[in-house]
C-alpha cells in the first residue's frame, strides 16, 4: 500500500472517540463526527478526549489525529471529510500588530496574527476567554493600518505552545460583531494587496 493511501485511510471510521469536558463525558462519536463538531466549535482544542487505545485523557491539541495539517490532508483526500469544512466568506491576510484586549473586567496584551473583514486571529498570554465571550480589542498603528476598534466574539480557542504550561499562549480565533465600516473596507483592501504581493 502506497503511503499516499495509508494517510488518506489514517482514520478509522469505526473507532468510538469520548469528549470531556469540564466534569461531563460525551460520546461516542467516530473521527468524521469529531472533525464536524471541531468545525462546529462544539468541541475545542483545548478540550480532552479518549479512544480505547488510550491510556488516559488526551487534549485534543496534542493529537496528529485533529493537527490542522491531518485536517487539511484529509479535507483534499476524502469527500466525507470535505463536507465538513466550512468555507470562509472573507480573505485572510497575515497581520501582525500590537492589539490592547479587555472584557470589561481584565486588560491582555496581545498580538494580532492574521486579519480579514469578518474577523482576526489574536495570540494572547494569561488569557481565560473562552469562545462565546465579547471582547474589545484596539489595534495599534502600524505602517500599513491605521489604528481602529472592534467588538468580537471568541469563536475559536488554541493552544500555539506548551500546552501543559498554565502560562501557554492562546491563539484566538474573533469575529467582528461591531467595527467601522471604512475600517473593513481598509481591512479589504489590505486583505487583496497582500494576497497579490
Amino acid at each position: 500500500m502506497d503511503s499516499k493511501n495509508s494517510n488518506s485511510q489514517s482514520f478509522d471510521p469505526s473507532e468510538e472517540w469520548f469528549v470531556l469536558k469540564g466534569e461531563s463525558q460525551f460520546g461516542p462519536y467516530g473521527y468524521v463526527d469529531m472533525v464536524k463538531l471541531l468545525q462546529q466549535k462544539l468541541i475545542f482544542e483545548f478540550d480532552f478526549v479518549w479512544k480505547a487505545s488510550f491510556s488516559d485523557w488526551k487534549r485534543i491539541a496534542d493529537l496528529d489525529a485533529f493537527s490542522q495539517d491531518k485536517l487539511k490532508e484529509l479535507q483534499k483526500e476524502s469527500p466525507e471529510i470535505a463536507d465538513t469544512f466550512f468555507r470562509r466568506h472573507h480573505r485572510r491576510a497575515q497581520f501582525e500588530a500590537p492589539v490592547l484586549i479587555h472584557d470589561n473586567q481584565s486588560i491582555w496584551n496581545g498580538t494580532s496574527v492574521e486579519l480579514s473583514e469578518g474577523g482576526a486571529g489574536v495570540i494572547m498570554e494569561n488569557s481565560m476567554c473562552v469562545p462565546g465571550d465579547i471582547i474589545y480589542l484596539h489595534f495599534k498603528p502600524t505602517v500599513v493600518c491605521n489604528s481602529f476598534n472592534a467588538v468580537c466574539e471568541v469563536v475559536s480557542k488554541k493552544y500555539v505552545k506548551g500546552v501543559n504550561q498554565s502560562e501557554a499562549p492562546i491563539r484566538y480565533g474573533l469575529k467582528f460583531i461591531k467595527i467601522n465600516e471604512e475600517t473593513k473596507k481598509m481591512i479589504a483592501q489590505f486583505s487583496v494587496f497582500q494576497e497579490a504581493a
